[in-house]
């Protein structure tokens, strides 16, 4: 009798450490989606202007901001990295942003910490930047 008992508890914990898991699999994989597809913005609009503009710098400051206070993070263990920063680049070349972000998995609140890992999105194009045929606008780094 007291097997059965003992076999029930740990089939209703080896449940819930199952939900638990799960959903924060879930939660992780969404977010990887949300950073890779603000990445594959970045990357477009690089395209576009030929280079790492203000507005795209400051969209992305926004972004991380944002998620960083929703989850109580430090924004400062973010990373933005783009290869056309500074100056636009000729028409045809390639254009990437890589975007970092901090993921604090298996968080309950203040009962469990969790593991502190980064969860990175890669965005590619390619610029269709031709001198004197996109309005003025400021080139920057990250």
């Amino acid at each position: 009798m007291l097997a059965d008992f003992e076999m029930a508890m740990m089939m209703f914990f080896l449940i819930i450490a199952v939900v638990f898991g799960g959903t924060e699999m879930v939660a992780m994989v969404s977010t990887e989606f949300s950073v890779q597809s603000e990445a594959q913005v970045v990357a477009m609009s690089e395209g576009h202007y030929g280079g790492y503009t203000d507005f795209e710098k400051s969209s992305v400051e926004l972004y991380i901001d944002n998620y960083c206070q929703n989850n109580g993070l430090d924004s400062a263990q973010a990373t933005v990295g783009v290869s056309a920063a500074g100056a636009p680049v000729p028409y045809g070349t390639d254009v990437t942003s890589v975007i970092t972000i901090p993921f604090k998995f298996m968080q309950i609140r203040n009962f469990m910490p969790g593991a502190l890992i980064y969860l990175t999105g890669k965005g590619r194009s390619v610029s269709s930047y031709i001198q004197g045929m996109t309005p003025d606008v400021a080139y920057v780094s990250p």
